[in-house]
């Protein structure tokens, strides 16, 4: 991962004269930072929400976290994301498992459903982007030879290979497969939990409030540089769209975000220094804000993370 970073880091800057990264310097420098901290409020708010929306997905388990708790546990996850993707997961689920006493299984489930919702979420907001930007898109997809049949093709050909490992693990009798085998079946438990979820309502309303916070931190960052603030919504989904998958590329994005976005901009007529400086200012910004939050998150359970003990026969809890 950390490869990949540094060799799109030098495709956004190494590869560029050294006048080109002091304008781009110098673009990010004069940004009007007013934007730039409103955008990253948004971004505190779009994870305060996440935290509440998790305990609809709780409910059907019969468990309950404080919102705090499950504030700092997802921003302890994403700083954990920073150094190695995809163990903020794990240690989101772990430290609510040690904090309130919750199964593990359980907590990872509803957050393997979370993500579930999530991927459908930014499904759905790609097929608009692309209903409302066709022909840009389709151009932009022929001058960098990529099939768009090949990209679908390979994200159906993925959970159909999940099925067959499912299918081929539950036929071995090995114990440390059985186990593998319960677990799944555990988390696919409470994947399904969703549909036993009270006040569905509410957590439809979450979901959408969340990512409209998401493209909200895009188009609240435009208006910091003077080249990106004429840039339009439909235009910006576009490169949210963009930005949320070269997220999963490298630790947090590391530069594969920033040069993706600057790709993104070059095709709507944006100077190649802009676009980096306006990706690097988002990448920076919200990255900044999820170490920050982060280490919060982590000390927050250092004081508080321990196990909480309960007295069955009485009213004291411990």
């Amino acid at each position: 991962m950390l490869a990949i970073a540094s060799f799109f880091i030098w495709l956004s800057l190494g590869r560029i004269s050294h006048e080109d990264r002091e304008r781009i310097w110098h673009t990010i420098r004069d940004s009007k930072k007013l934007w730039i901290l409103l955008s990253m409020a948004i971004g505190v708010l779009s994870h305060w929400i996440r935290a509440v929306r998790w305990n609809f997905l709780l409910k059907p388990l019969n468990h309950s976290i404080p919102n705090v708790a499950s504030f700092a546990s997802i921003m302890s996850g994403y700083f954990a994301n920073l150094g190695i993707p995809r163990t903020g997961e794990i240690l989101r689920a772990s430290l609510i498992h040690k904090k309130e006493n919750i199964p593990f299984q359980q907590l990872f489930g509803t957050i393997i459903t979370e993500r579930l919702i999530d991927m459908v979420m930014l499904l759905s907001i790609t097929a608009l982007s692309i209903l409302i930007n066709t022909d840009l898109i389709l151009s932009f997809l022929k001058d960098n030879n990529i099939n768009p049949l090949q990209i679908v093709l390979v994200l159906a050909l993925l959970p159909l290979c999940f099925y067959i490992t499912l299918k081929l693990i539950k036929k071995f009798k090995h114990s440390k497969l059985q186990k593998i085998t319960r677990f799944i079946s555990e988390l696919i438990e409470s994947v399904i939990s969703v549909k036993k979820m009270p006040q569905k309502q509410y957590f439809i309303i979450l979901t959408v409030l969340i990512w409209v916070c998401y493209i909200a931190m895009f188009f609240i960052t435009k208006y910091s540089i003077e080249a990106t603030s004429d840039i339009s919504l439909s235009k910006i989904i576009v490169i949210f769209v963009i930005g949320s998958f070269a997220m999963a590329v490298t630790n947090g994005g590391l530069g594969f975000f920033p040069f993706s976005i600057a790709t993104a901009l070059v095709a709507f007529q944006i100077e190649s220094n802009d676009g980096e400086a306006f990706g690097w200012l988002l990448w920076t910004s919200q990255t900044f804000l999820n170490i920050v939050l982060g280490i919060f998150g982590l000390i927050y359970f250092s004081f508080f993370g321990k196990k909480k003990v309960y007295f069955p026969n009485s009213n004291v809890e411990g």
